[in-house]
């Protein structure tokens, strides 16, 4: 089944950064998700890597029932923050690596994101994976304010919670799951509504102001970077752009929809 407890596993693995603090053992926290794009080499959102290297690792559950979350560190990355990604060197083991969309799909099309989204559950001492499913909302331009890069995004049905970011943004497809983009943060928009006039009168005889009661309504959705934009990024690190990475893998150019129905 598309979207089941393999595929998430496989398909994603957790950002873990490790604190220390004096007298104690580390502590790892979930700040992000991250996915394969070739053996040994990850992209998550660049945002999630806010500190130094030698502090981040990347892990997943390993072994059988009753499973183990083992980590790997982190041994270099690239940042590309104007579109919120990010390259990173990893040696995290059987990781599956997606073949991506490189085009732009329409409203309403069905999403798919597997991540790490709240996944410590101290007070049960659980860590748990999470699956989310919705719908294309919007296709846009990211605003400068929102990623200085301006590359084209979704808005999605679906909130991104704290952890979801890094998540690919997976298309389900008849030839499987497919890489559209990639969860960054959430999109806020806000609506100033007029809703009342009232008069105030100063103690000067002559002056009247009037002031203007504003209520605000405020929108938030999940947005993710289209895989088009990614794929375009020049890379230090591969000499080349990300997209070159899979050139030679990247499906034929028929209709999303042709691949979503098999016609």
């Amino acid at each position: 089944m598309v979207g089941g407890i393999e595929d998430i596993f496989t398909t994603v693995s957790a950002v873990v950064r490790t604190r220390t603090v004096a007298g104690a053992k580390p502590v790892h926290d979930i700040c992000g998700t991250a996915f394969a794009l070739a053996p040994g080499l990850f992209m998550t959102a660049a945002h999630v890597l806010d500190g130094a290297k030698e502090s981040f690792s990347l892990g997943t559950r390993v072994g059988a029932s009753p499973f183990e979350f083992r980590v790997w560190p982190v041994l270099d990355w690239e940042l590309f923050e104007g579109a919120d990604v990010a390259l990173v060197k990893c040696d995290l083991p059987g990781a599956i690596c997606r073949s991506w969309y490189p085009q732009e799909v329409d409203m309403l099309t069905t999403i798919h994101a597997f991540g790490y989204p709240f996944a410590l559950d101290l007070h049960n001492l659980r860590l748990r994976a999470r699956a989310l499913k919705g719908h294309v909302v919007c296709a846009d331009d990211a605003g400068a304010a929102e990623l200085a890069g301006t590359p084209r995004i979704y808005e999605l049905s679906f909130q991104s919670p704290r952890g979801l970011s890094g998540a690919p943004l997976l298309l389900p497809t008849t030839q499987g799951l497919l890489v559209g983009g990639v969860v960054v943060a959430n999109r806020t928009t806000s609506l100033q509504l007029p809703t009342e006039e009232e008069s105030i009168t100063e103690q000067t005889p002559t002056s009247t102001t009037r002031t203007i009661v504003e209520r605000h309504e405020v929108m938030h959705l999940g947005m993710a970077v289209q895989s088009k934009s990614i794929l375009a990024l020049p890379s230090k690190m591969l000499g080349n752009t990300i997209g070159s990475i899979f050139a030679h893998a990247m499906p034929p150019k028929r209709s999303f929809w042709s691949r979503f129905t098999g016609r």
